[in-house]
């Protein structure tokens, strides 16, 4: 583990330190899933022990002071409707 926390990948002698933003989320998760197989992964999200809100500066700002050492992010953060469009065309109609 290193000073943030982050375990170290197996040993893969190339891994890198990647942040996730939206980590939890859908696509984030797999995302995770997959990087953390070779990489050493930083989850970050709105709720969990690392969060960040993207609609503000100084959460972003915050992030990349308290995780060093970053190599590589990767943005997943959405903030989409949770109706299916079938439902919400049904509402208009």
């Amino acid at each position: 583990m290193d000073a943030s926390g982050v375990p170290h990948a197996g040993s893969y002698a190339s891994a890198m330190k990647v942040v996730v933003i939206g980590a939890t989320g859908t696509i984030g998760s797999r995302v995770v899933q997959l990087l953390e197989t070779e990489h050493r992964v930083v989850s970050v999200s709105r709720s969990g022990p690392i969060r960040v809100d993207m609609a503000d500066p100084e959460s972003i700002a915050r992030l990349f002071a308290t995780v060093n050492g970053i190599d590589a992010v990767v943005c997943c953060a959405a903030n989409a409707p949770t109706a299916t469009p079938a439902a919400r065309a049904s509402r208009t109609s």
